[in-house]
């Protein structure tokens, strides 16, 4: 029993291992000189070759009103070299108070470090700001701890892979059988530890289970990691070989239900038939 106690405390770990968790963009104060303050969300990392939708508000530091007339805003994006990669304006906020400006995908077309520097102003005011922002392939930050945790849990899978088939090794379908005879006095001395007996001598079906789950799981996580360390080919591959298992999964268990339905009815049909023959020839 310690063995399947481990067993199952990997699975269980296997579940809940942590994977990358996205940054929640939050507001800021832009650093400002007189009159404007730039209020916009930090974003720490976005996708590369995809449009970015960029946003602002604007307050006056005077009286703290939202500024949304007879204003222009501009904004410059630079690449981690430091040249100019596009420039943008709005001089029309959107649902009231929001500008916005649409970064084109061939602006933050390659991965690394971008910057943004941006003002608004009017004939009497302005503001600026400036911030820096880490663009990838899949718009997470994939750091060499994100790594570490998606290499440790493809290794929980291989682990579970491995017991699993020590399940079925050590529990082999030769062991299925019983005779008549021994199924009729393991019932009549407890039905419990009778179906507690069938399901033991089915643990090889949990191992199949296992192997066939623990290398679903660790296929995806595979395809997880080689997109967030850009390797599409490899993507594309194992993509397919996720889909093809999780479809492949339903006739999967759903064939072993009904085997073991099917395994159950007549493991007791024969312990009760091996007692009514007894009790007859007792009788005769």
């Amino acid at each position: 029993m310690k063995g399947w106690n481990v067993f199952l405390i990997l699975i269980i770990i296997l579940g809940v291992s942590p994977l990358l968790v996205l940054g929640v963009p939050s507001s800021k104060d832009a650093v400002t000189d007189t009159g404007f303050e730039i209020l916009h969300p930090i974003y720490n990392t976005i996708a590369e070759d995809v449009d970015f939708d960029f946003h602002m508000h604007l307050i006056n530091r005077t009286n703290g009103v939202p500024i949304h007339e007879d204003t222009s805003c501009y904004l410059d994006v630079y690449n981690q070299s430091g040249n100019p990669q596009g420039s943008y304006f709005d001089d029309t906020p959107d649902t009231g108070f929001d500008y916005e400006m649409l970064i084109s995908a061939s602006n933050i077309s390659t991965s690394g470090e971008y910057n943004f520097v941006g003002h608004c102003n009017n004939s009497v005011d302005g503001g600026g700001f400036e911030f820096d922002i880490e663009v990838t392939v899949s718009g997470r930050e994939f750091t060499t701890s994100s790594t570490w945790v998606y290499l440790f849990s493809i290794l929980m899978c291989l682990v579970v892979s491995f017991l699993s088939l020590l399940l079925i090794i050590k529990r082999p379908i030769t062991e299925d059988y019983l005779d008549d005879e021994s199924m009729y006095k393991l019932k009549k001395r407890d039905e419990v530890k009778f179906y507690a007996n069938l399901i033991g001598r089915k643990l090889w079906i949990v191992g199949s289970f296992g192997v066939y789950l623990s290398l679903l799981s660790g296929i995806a996580l595979l395809s997880q990691l080689s997109y967030n360390l850009g390797i599409f080919e490899l993507v594309s591959i194992f993509n397919i070989m996720v889909e093809v298992m999780a479809w492949g999964l339903i006739p999967f268990v759903i064939f072993w239900i009904i085997y073991l339905i099917l395994f159950f009815v007549k493991s007791t049909k024969d312990a009760l038939l091996y007692q009514y023959g007894k009790v007859r020839s007792m009788t005769g």
